[in-house]
Parts: C-alpha cells; structure tokens; sequence
C-alpha cells in the first residue's frame, strides 16, 4: 500500500489515543499488540473493530442513504447527522485499508502548549515572552519544546501550560480485542441462523463454556451413564446464557455508535 506523508508523520507522532492498525512501511512506537492471525496484524487495533461493528449498525446504514440521497431528494437532515456521515463515510465497501486511508483523522488526537514568562520582582526593562502553540503538536515534540524553552529562561521564570487536546472520537472504557472478536462471530452466526438455537449458536461461532467438572469426571459419568444427562443440560444451558451475553453487548455497542461512543454499554 502506497501511504500519504501525512499519515506517515500521524503514526510517527503518535496522535492517536490508542494503537492503530499496523501496516509495513509505517511508523509503529506503540506498544505491541498481538497479532490476531497470519498477515492480520492490521486488524489487531480497535479501530478496526469500531469500522466493523459500524458496518453492523441499521441505523447507521438508514442514515448514509439518507446522506447520499440528500441532494436529489431535498431530504433534511440535522447538522450532527451531516458531519457524522461526513466523518465515517462508507463503511459498507468491503475494504478497510481504503477506509482507513481517508479517515483516520477521526482519530487523532494533537496536543496543545501554552508559554510564558513572569519578570521577578522588582525587575525593570523586562520582556514579557507570550507564545502559543495549539492543533500542531504531538506529545513527543511538546517534551522537546519544554526542555529547549527552559534553557533559554532562567527556572522559577517561566510558566508552561499544557493542556491535551481531546480526539474527536474516544475509546470508551477498557477492551479486549479476542472478546470484541467474539462479540462479532456469535452476532454473524445468529443473524446468518436466525432459527437456530443459542447453544447451537455458541458452536458454530466457537463460543468457550468451561463446564464445572473435569474431562476425567465427564468421562467417568459418561461411561457410567450417571449425572450425564443433567451435565449435558446444564452445559447446553451455559452456551445459550454466553450467547445471549455476547447478543446482547453487541447490540449495545451497536447502538451507541451512533453517539460516538465505542465501546461502550449502556447496561449490564
């Protein structure tokens, strides 16, 4: 993939609140995240699963149509849906490097520093020293910064205000990608079967259920033909409240898309 110098000098400055998708020939000074699969290593980062989770929103698909439709059909269309079409644009091609390319931006994050000086008292023929840096700066270089513009003043004189600028979209909440994985299989297998069982469901999407006894007792009752039929229930039963967990998370993710929040539940 050919990659845009402004792209390349984002991931070099470390603007983005979290990992983002790792490609060869990019800059990477993120800690390492485990790779999910053979050449996936683009996939093991949130944004990926914030582009994915998108794709499954209804609501967000009933609002893009909208947004192309716009201009033809004099549709209105408030302010915030505008500028939130605008901002993720076309999740539904099947190709995320290409959306990535465009619209990462969302997901910077820059720093901003203010700096001035304060005479000391008493002091005559003083120059007053007011500077203001906003939207341009990544972490890295406000730390360079800070130690240059201290050479120059004298310390106890100057005053360095750093305030962190906020990124238009922010992960919400703590996360793990093997479990924003799962969320996503059970969610497919049941839309793809909408008929079939929930526990049917949990093997299909490979869904872990750790049964209460060991593979030793299974077998023993099992063999013996005792308690095994009410261990088959409960296992079955176990399967079908981890699928309801998994069904019922996603559509809370979901539907807080379209706030901007990902990931995040509005309930238990």
């Amino acid at each position: 993939m050919r990659f845009p110098d402004e792209m390349r000098d984002a991931y070099k400055r470390k603007v983005f609140a979290e990992p983002p998708p790792w490609y060869e020939g990019l800059p990477y000074p993120y800690k390492w995240r485990k790779s999910l699969g053979k050449n996936l290593s683009w996939q093991a980062s949130i944004y990926y699963y914030w582009w994915e989770f998108l794709r499954r929103s209804d609501a967000y698909a009933n609002l893009y149509h909208r947004y192309r439709k716009a201009d033809n059909q004099k549709d209105i269309l408030e302010d915030w849906e505008v500028e939130f079409c605008r901002d993720f644009g076309d999740v539904f091609q099947n190709n995320f490097h290409e959306w990535w390319l465009i619209h990462y931006k969302i997901f910077t994050k820059w720093e901003t520093l203010r700096v001035d000086n304060w005479p000391d008292e008493g002091e005559e023929n003083f120059e007053f020293m007011y500077m203001d840096f906003s939207g341009n700066l990544a972490k890295l270089e406000i730390r360079d910064l800070y130690r240059r513009i201290n050479a120059i003043e004298p310390a106890g004189r100057i005053r360095i205000w750093y305030r962190g600028a906020s990124c238009k979209y922010g992960v919400w909440g703590r996360y793990s990608l093997e479990t924003l994985k799962t969320h996503l299989r059970v969610w497919d297998a049941k839309i793809a079967n909408p008929n079939l069982h929930d526990a049917e469901i949990a093997d299909l999407a490979g869904v872990d259920v750790s049964p209460r006894y060991t593979a030793a007792e299974i077998s023993r009752m099992k063999r013996e033909g005792s308690g095994f039929a009410s261990y088959e229930r409960d296992l079955r039963r176990a399967k079908q409240l981890a699928v309801q967990r998994h069904l019922r998370i996603t559509r809370q993710y979901i539907d807080n898309l379209m706030k901007g929040w990902f990931p995040m539940r509005s309930k238990r």
